[in-house]
């Protein structure tokens, strides 16, 4: 047998975190959250983006809110509307990297030294599931074990983690998912829907990272 190489998938990993507890996990995680993740019409007007309750909700219960800089939620939030289009239309993630870039003077911590992309990448995995997940220290860790590297090693940016993402996808990730969301029969609409099992594929690389849901 060939040895595997630094990069490379490991499926054994892959396969011990895609299990019932992920798909459960996933599951009702989209069901709290179907109406942002289900919106059919434009990203902008997304309930997350476009209901202030919603967003300082959907801040809070994903830590990104301490990103903010105080008093900006509201303006931030309509910024990021105007942007989110082109934010997600791009699926390199090169978009979302110059936009988070070009956010933090005015609405992030530590006078923009503070990097965002915790929360626009979370925006962005919401509003696009199919083609984005979000930026997380646990996704970070878990990818990282998968592709055989040292827990903390670092990524680039938000695209080069992206890029990653997407190679374990494609190589393995995707069948293993498809497998058992099956073997689960969470049932129609979300079996082989493709925003579910990436969200499926997410959790199950937070709690390889050591996450503890």
């Amino acid at each position: 047998m060939a040895r595997r190489k630094l990069g490379d998938v490991d499926e054994r990993q892959l396969k011990k975190f895609v299990n019932r507890r992920s798909v459960a996990i996933a599951l009702g995680n989209w069901k709290a959250w179907r109406d942002v993740y289900e919106h059919d019409g434009k990203p902008q007007n997304n309930h997350v983006l476009t209901c202030p309750d919603r967003f300082k909700t959907f801040c809070k219960e994903y830590r990104v809110h301490r990103t903010i800089k105080r008093g900006t939620s509201d303006g931030f939030r309509e910024y990021l509307a105007r942007s989110i289009q082109k934010v997600v239309q791009d699926g390199t993630g090169q978009a979302l990297d110059e936009f988070e870039k070009g956010s933090r003077r005015k609405y992030g911590t530590y006078h923009g030294r503070r990097r965002m992309i915790s929360v626009v990448s979370k925006v962005a995995a919401f509003v696009k599931p199919v083609r984005f997940v979000a930026w997380d220290q646990y996704s970070r860790a878990g990818l990282n074990i998968v592709r055989g590297r040292a827990k903390s090693t670092p990524f680039e940016n938000y695209a080069d983690y992206l890029k990653a993402i997407n190679r374990v996808w494609k190589d393995r990730a995707e069948k293993l998912v498809n497998i058992q969301v099956r073997k689960c029969r969470v049932g129609r609409p979300l079996v082989g829907q493709q925003a579910f099992l990436r969200r499926v594929f997410d959790v199950a690389l937070m709690t390889c990272g050591g996450r503890k849901f």
